[in-house]
């Protein structure tokens, strides 16, 4: 939801990013690249692609919710920086993980874990890198759009007007890349 608003509010996230938003070129299930295993392959992967979107575009960004694992290895690469940090429900998130279609065996306490998990691993790179950012709640976000987009037009420095505005908060649609 909030890659979809970012990128109405004109800021590239990539030229091949799905459905989900998610950019190849920063997905480590699509790279193969471990940070714990190939660390220096992955950083030489992720900066190659950082130096082609900077020559490219004066602004972009990409959407990995496990970003927190390899940004590390880059944050001194990154011009600007800026991370956006969402929070959901865990139990909701934790849920649809543990839907029919994908509940074989999974303990559920094991997939909160790594929801959980994922959260803290976002929250100690945003304490320790001293990057702005920007914190919010899909479920706040998803119950006022107009404010939501606002808020994080203001946070990017992105001018808007009620066009742009409207436009924006029309991307919240809860669910809507989700496929069953």
């Amino acid at each position: 939801m909030v890659a979809r608003v970012v990128q109405s509010l004109g800021i590239h996230l990539g030229d091949d990013i799905g459905i989900n938003f998610e950019d190849d070129a920063f997905n480590l299930q699509k790279l193969q690249l471990l940070p714990s295993k190939e660390p220096e392959a992955l950083k030489a992967s992720l900066l190659q692609t950082i130096q082609e979107r900077n020559q490219a575009r004066d602004v972009w960004g990409w959407k990995y919710p496990k970003a927190a694992r390899y940004l590390p290895l880059i944050l001194p690469a990154l011009r600007n920086p800026l991370f956006i940090c969402v929070f959901r429900d865990c139990i909701s998130t934790s849920s649809r993980m543990l839907g029919p279609k994908m509940s074989k065996g999974k303990n559920p306490l094991n997939v909160l874990d790594v929801n959980l998990n994922t959260q803290m691993e976002n929250l100690r790179l945003m304490r320790n890198s001293n990057v702005p950012s920007l914190l919010c709640s899909y479920e706040k976000s998803i119950s006022d759009p107009t404010d939501f987009v606002k808020t994080l037009a203001n946070f990017l420095g992105v001018n808007f007007n009620k066009r742009v505005l409207k436009a924006a908060a029309e991307q919240i649609v809860p669910g809507s890349y989700l496929k069953d």
